[in-house]
C-alpha cells in the first residue's frame, strides 16, 4: 500500500483506503492494550483479595477467634460493607436487591 501511495500520492480513493486501514489498525492496537491492561488489573485484584483473606484469617486465629464463626463472619462483613459504601467504588444505585440484617437479636413478642 505504501508503494502504491508513493507512486500516486494524489489518488483520493487510495488515500481513503489507506486512511481507513490505518484507523482500523489503530483501533486494534488500542483494543489489545486495553485488554492486556484489564487482564493485569483483574489478576492484581484477585491476588490482593487472596492476600487480604489470608491476612484476616491469620489475624483472627492469632487472636484465638474462629474465622468460620458466624459472629466473626458477620462482624467482618459489616465492617467491609461500611467501607464499601464510603468508597467511590459502589453507590446505592449499584444494589439491585438487598436485605438489611441487624446483628442485634430479634426481641421476643410480648403477650398482653
Amino acid at each position: 500500500m505504501d508503494g502504491q501511495l508513493a507512486h500516486d500520492p494524489n489518488n483520493g480513493a487510495l488515500l481513503a483506503v489507506y486512511s481507513a486501514e490505518r484507523g482500523h489498525l489503530g483501533q486494534l492496537a488500542s483494543g489489545m492494550v486495553t485488554s492486556k491492561t484489564d487482564d493485569r488489573r483483574s489478576k492484581l485484584n484477585e491476588q490482593t483479595v487472596t492476600a487480604l483473606e489470608v491476612a484476616i484469617v491469620a489475624t483472627l486465629r492469632d487472636f484465638g477467634l474462629d474465622p468460620q464463626s458466624q459472629r466473626v463472619r458477620r462482624t467482618i462483613g459489616r465492617h467491609l460493607g461500611k467501607q464499601a459504601w464510603h468508597s467511590d467504588a459502589y453507590t446505592r444505585e449499584d444494589v439491585l436487591d438487598a436485605e438489611v440484617v441487624s446483628g442485634e437479636p430479634v426481641p421476643e413478642p410480648v403477650q398482653f
